[in-house]
């Protein structure tokens, strides 16, 4: 995982751009995975400052949209009442 994203830096500073992938709609998987990478980057230390940033800021963007599509997820949870029958719930429990 931390390899992937030592390349993309290394090809980046190589190009002089950093692929961050920040228009790319990912799935709840893709982005823990995603997020998995950027952590293992950042703990190897091995990238500057500026391309920690950069994946600092990235990694923040996805940890708001998992928060918002577990929100969602949880609102659309669906509790069977003691009388067999179905409730939508509002997030609330």
């Amino acid at each position: 995982m931390a390899k992937k994203i030592k390349e993309e830096v290394l090809d980046a500073k190589a190009d002089n751009e950093l692929n961050l992938e920040d228009n790319k709609e990912f799935s709840l998987e893709e982005s823990f995975t995603r997020l998995e990478e950027i952590i293992g980057s950042l703990e190897e230390g091995k990238i500057s400052l500026d391309d920690s940033f950069k994946l600092y800021k990235e990694g923040v963007g996805l940890v708001k949209d998992c928060n918002s599509k577990l929100d969602k997820v949880e609102k659309e949870i669906i509790i069977i009442n003691e009388d067999g029958e179905i409730e939508e719930t509002d997030g609330e429990f």
